[in-house]
Protein backbone atom coordinates (compact mmCIF):
# COMPACT_ATOMS: atom_id res chain seq x y z
CA UNK A 1 0.00 0.00 0.00
CA UNK A 2 3.01 2.64 0.61
CA UNK A 3 4.23 1.92 -2.97
CA UNK A 4 0.36 2.83 -3.97
CA UNK A 5 -0.29 5.90 -1.85
CA UNK A 6 3.12 7.22 -2.89
CA UNK A 7 3.06 6.35 -6.80
CA UNK A 8 1.79 9.68 -8.07
CA UNK A 9 4.97 11.17 -6.16
CA UNK A 10 8.70 11.55 -6.53
CA UNK A 11 9.17 10.22 -3.42
CA UNK A 12 12.18 7.42 -3.98
CA UNK A 13 11.00 4.15 -1.88
CA UNK A 14 13.84 2.03 -0.36
CA UNK A 15 13.10 -1.20 1.04
CA UNK A 16 15.29 -3.43 3.18
CA UNK A 17 14.68 -7.14 3.48
CA UNK A 18 14.05 -10.02 0.88
CA UNK A 19 11.24 -10.80 -1.19
CA UNK A 20 12.17 -14.61 -2.15
CA UNK A 21 9.12 -15.89 0.07
CA UNK A 22 6.94 -13.61 -1.99
CA UNK A 23 8.05 -12.67 -5.51
CA UNK A 24 5.11 -11.70 -6.98
CA UNK A 25 4.44 -9.42 -4.43
CA UNK A 26 7.83 -7.84 -4.78
CA UNK A 27 7.21 -7.65 -8.50
CA UNK A 28 4.09 -5.74 -8.08
CA UNK A 29 5.57 -3.42 -5.77
CA UNK A 30 8.23 -2.79 -8.81
CA UNK A 31 5.50 -1.96 -11.17
CA UNK A 32 4.01 0.05 -8.96
CA UNK A 33 6.67 2.03 -7.95
CA UNK A 34 9.14 2.05 -10.98
CA UNK A 35 12.47 2.79 -11.17
CA UNK A 36 12.05 4.74 -7.64
CA UNK A 37 12.03 1.95 -5.55
CA UNK A 38 15.18 0.43 -4.49
CA UNK A 39 15.12 -3.45 -2.51
CA UNK A 40 17.90 -3.92 -0.66
CA UNK A 41 17.46 -7.99 -0.23
CA UNK A 42 19.74 -7.56 2.87
CA UNK A 43 21.93 -5.78 5.39
CA UNK A 44 24.06 -6.19 8.13
CA UNK A 45 22.72 -4.68 11.68
CA UNK A 46 25.39 -2.46 12.33
CA UNK A 47 24.54 -0.74 8.64
CA UNK A 48 20.73 0.08 9.51
CA UNK A 49 21.64 2.77 11.06
CA UNK A 50 23.50 4.81 9.26
CA UNK A 51 20.41 3.35 6.50
CA UNK A 52 18.53 4.45 9.51
CA UNK A 53 19.71 7.97 9.78
CA UNK A 54 19.97 8.63 5.77
CA UNK A 55 16.45 7.94 5.29
CA UNK A 56 13.97 10.90 4.69
CA UNK A 57 11.54 9.38 7.00
CA UNK A 58 11.04 5.71 8.17
CA UNK A 59 7.62 4.15 7.24
CA UNK A 60 6.03 1.36 8.84
CA UNK A 61 2.17 1.27 7.90
CA UNK A 62 0.70 -2.09 8.33
CA UNK A 63 -2.15 -4.33 9.66
CA UNK A 64 -0.14 -6.86 10.76
CA UNK A 65 2.81 -5.06 12.36
CA UNK A 66 2.84 -3.88 15.89
CA UNK A 67 5.38 -0.95 16.85
CA UNK A 68 8.00 -2.60 15.06
CA UNK A 69 11.56 -2.12 16.33
CA UNK A 70 12.64 -1.18 13.21
CA UNK A 71 10.55 1.93 13.96
CA UNK A 72 12.03 2.35 16.96
CA UNK A 73 15.20 1.57 16.04
CA UNK A 74 14.93 4.36 13.36
CA UNK A 75 13.58 6.90 15.91
CA UNK A 76 17.59 6.20 17.32
CA UNK A 77 18.39 7.89 14.76
CA UNK A 78 16.40 10.81 14.91
CA UNK A 79 14.92 10.09 11.49
CA UNK A 80 11.24 11.04 11.32
CA UNK A 81 8.72 8.14 11.73
CA UNK A 82 5.08 6.98 10.26
CA UNK A 83 2.96 4.64 11.80
CA UNK A 84 -0.12 3.10 11.33
CA UNK A 85 -3.59 4.18 13.32
CA UNK A 86 -4.36 0.16 13.23
CA UNK A 87 -3.05 -1.86 16.44
CA UNK A 88 -0.37 -1.28 19.20
CA UNK A 89 1.75 1.51 17.36
CA UNK A 90 -0.45 3.98 19.01
CA UNK A 91 0.88 3.33 22.34
CA UNK A 92 3.94 3.30 21.28
CA UNK A 93 4.51 6.32 19.18
CA UNK A 94 1.55 8.28 20.84
CA UNK A 95 1.64 11.79 19.22
CA UNK A 96 5.33 11.51 18.60
CA UNK A 97 4.67 9.96 14.77
CA UNK A 98 2.70 10.92 11.72
CA UNK A 99 0.21 8.00 11.60
CA UNK A 100 -1.86 7.02 8.47
CA UNK A 101 -4.61 4.52 7.61
CA UNK A 102 -3.21 1.38 6.44
CA UNK A 103 -6.46 0.94 3.86
CA UNK A 104 -6.21 4.64 2.92
CA UNK A 105 -3.69 5.72 0.38
CA UNK A 106 -4.38 9.18 0.60
CA UNK A 107 -3.79 9.34 4.34
CA UNK A 108 -0.49 7.72 3.85
CA UNK A 109 1.02 9.61 1.27
CA UNK A 110 -0.20 12.73 3.29
CA UNK A 111 1.59 11.61 6.22
CA UNK A 112 4.67 10.23 4.52
CA UNK A 113 4.65 14.08 2.57
CA UNK A 114 4.38 15.84 6.18
CA UNK A 115 7.29 13.49 7.68
CA UNK A 116 9.74 13.64 4.89
CA UNK A 117 9.28 17.14 4.80
CA UNK A 118 10.08 17.56 8.89
CA UNK A 119 13.50 17.64 10.48
CA UNK A 120 15.66 15.07 11.07
CA UNK A 121 16.20 15.28 14.97
CA UNK A 122 13.31 18.31 15.49
CA UNK A 123 9.79 18.35 16.65
CA UNK A 124 8.14 14.69 16.49
CA UNK A 125 11.65 13.07 15.67
CA UNK A 126 13.48 14.44 18.36
CA UNK A 127 10.76 13.35 20.89
CA UNK A 128 10.54 10.17 20.03
CA UNK A 129 14.27 9.44 19.74
CA UNK A 130 14.50 10.46 23.54
CA UNK A 131 11.33 8.44 24.07
CA UNK A 132 13.08 5.38 22.47
CA UNK A 133 16.56 5.82 24.96
CA UNK A 134 14.12 6.36 27.73
CA UNK A 135 11.26 4.12 28.07
CA UNK A 136 12.16 1.47 24.99
CA UNK A 137 15.37 0.14 25.68
CA UNK A 138 16.39 -3.25 27.16
CA UNK A 139 17.11 -2.62 30.70
CA UNK A 140 13.95 -0.77 31.72
CA UNK A 141 12.43 -3.41 29.57
CA UNK A 142 13.93 -5.67 32.27
CA UNK A 143 13.17 -3.66 35.32
CA UNK A 144 9.64 -3.77 34.18
CA UNK A 145 9.32 -7.51 33.53
CA UNK A 146 10.89 -8.39 36.61
CA UNK A 147 8.93 -5.86 38.27
CA UNK A 148 5.60 -7.55 37.00
CA UNK A 149 6.66 -10.72 37.77
CA UNK A 150 7.68 -9.78 41.31
CA UNK A 151 3.95 -8.90 41.62
CA UNK A 152 2.58 -11.94 40.46
CA UNK A 153 4.64 -14.00 42.34
CA UNK A 154 3.93 -12.29 45.72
Amino acid sequence: MLCWALRHTNLPIVLIGSGQHWPSYTELCRRISGDRLTIIEHMPQPMLASAYAAAGCHCLVSWMDTCGLVSLEASLSGTPLVGSTFGHELEYLENDAWLADPADPASIQRAVELAWGSQPNQGKAQRMKQKSLSRFNWEHTTDRTEAMYAAVLS
